[in-house]
C-alpha cells in the first residue's frame, strides 16, 4: 500500500537541489518521493508562485493536483495519508496548526518547525506522528556516534564542542542553521542546563554570532554560532574518558586512547580505521515514515525551548 502525499512548498529542499551535481541523490523530498515510488504515490503540490509548480511539473514528469492555497488543495483531494511540509519557517507553524485539524495521520515538517513554542498548538498535535526532517539523525555516520554513546565504547561523554558558522539575512543563525547542533545536543547528550549564552547583534538585531556554554551531567557543552566568517563550517567533537570523535560536513575521525609513541606510562589518541556501510539519510527518513516508526517532533519542540531559553539567559558581547 503507498502513501498518498502531497508536497507544500517547491523550493529548493522540495526538488531543486537535485540539480546540485556535488550532493548525493536523492537530497530533496520530491527526489525521494520518485526513488521510493513503490512506497508513496505523490497526488498533489502547492506553492504560493504558480511558476514554481509549473516548473516543477517539467521535472517531475507530469501534471498532478496542485493550488496555490494549501487549504483548497487538501479539501479538493481524499485519503491524504502524508503532508510535507517543506515550505520557509514563517508557514511552518500555520500549517502544522491546520493540518492538526484533520484527519491527515502523517507530517513530515522541515526545520525549524516554529520561531517560538508559543506559536504551537501542542495538545491538538499529540495523536499526529509528525516527523521532523534532522537529516543527520538519518545518516549513518552519526546514526554510528549514537552507537558508541550508546554502548559506552570509550566510556562516558566529557565534552561537546559544536561549531555552526554560517551568516544569516533573516532570523538566528542558530535557529536556521544552528538547530541541526541543538538536535544533536538533545539527541546525544539530553536537555542541558544553561550556564551562561554570549551573543553579538547587528543592527538589525540579528545575530552576527553567539557561544553558549551548557552542561548535562558529567558533559560540558559548548557551541559557537554565526557568522563574521567567509566560509561555511558544521563540526562537532566530542571528547571521552577515552576516546575523541570528530563529526562534520567534511570529517568523521575517530580516535582511541592508545600508549604513548613518545613517553613511558603515558597515554595518547590514536586515530583508528573504521567501516560504515553508506546508506541515502533521505531515503532512511522516508522509510522510517512509511514504517510508522517513532516520530521526533518533541525533540524538535524542546530544541525550539532550548534556543529560547538561551535567549532568554544571555549576556550581550
Amino acid at each position: 500500500m503507498k502513501l498518498r502525499t502531497i508536497l507544500i512548498g517547491l523550493g529548493r529542499i522540495a526538488w531543486k537541489l537535485e540539480f546540485d551535481q556535488k550532493r548525493y541523490h536523492p537530497c530533496t523530498h520530491a527526489g525521494t518521493l520518485k526513488t521510493l515510488s513503490d512506497q508513496f504515490e505523490l497526488i498533489g503540490v502547492c506553492d504560493r508562485n504558480i511558476a514554481n509548480i509549473y516548473n516543477f511539473f517539467d521535472w517531475w514528469g507530469r501534471e498532478l493536483f496542485y493550488d496555490t492555497d494549501y487549504k483548497k488543495l487538501i479539501s479538493h483531494l481524499d485519503s491524504i495519508d502524508l503532508v510535507v511540509v517543506a515550505t520557509g519557517v514563517d508557514s511552518h507553524v500555520q500549517i502544522l496548526n491546520f493540518l492538526a485539524k484533520t484527519n491527515i495521520p502523517f507530517i513530515l515538517l522541515e526545520k525549524p518547525i516554529a520561531y517560538s513554542t508559543k506559536e504551537i498548538q501542542i495538545e491538538s498535535l499529540k495523536n499526529k506522528k509528525i516527523y521532523v526532517n534532522f537529516e543527520r539523525r538519518y545518516h549513518p555516520y552519526y546514526q554510528k556516534v549514537r552507537q558508541i554513546i550508546e554502548k559506552k565504547t570509550f566510556g562516558e561523554i566529557l565534552s561537546f564542542n559544536g561549531k555552526i558558522l554560517t551568516k544569516s539575512n533573516y532570523k538566528d543563525p542558530l535557529l536556521e542553521d544552528g538547530v541541526h547542533m541543538i538536535d544533536l545536543v538533545l539527541w546525544y547528550v539530553g536537555y542541558p542546563a544553561i550556564l551562561q549564552s554570549y551573543w553579538e547583534f547587528d543592527k538589525e538585531l540579528i545575530e552576527k554570532r553567539s557561544y553558549h556554554i551548557l552542561k548535562k551531567d558529567q558533559t560540558f557543552i559548548f557551541i559557537e554560532s554565526g557568522g563574521v566568517r567567509d566560509y561555511f563550517e558544521f563540526d562537532l567533537i566530542l571528547d571521552f574518558q577515552k576516546g575523541r570523535i570528530i563529526i562534520g560536513n567534511q570529517n568523521f575521525l575517530i580516535y582511541r586512547k592508545s600508549i604513548s609513541r613518545l613517553y613511558e606510562k603515558f597515554f595518547e589518541l590514536k586515530q583508528i580505521p573504521h567501516s560504515v556501510p553508506w546508506y541515502n539519510p533521505w531515503i532512511l527518513l522516508y522509510e522510517s515514515i512509511y514504517q510508522q516508526k517513532k516520530d521526533n517532533f518533541f525533540d524538535a519542540y524542546y530544541g525550539i525551548k532550548l534556543y529560547e531559553e538561551l535567549k532568554q539567559n544571555h549576556v550581550l558581547i
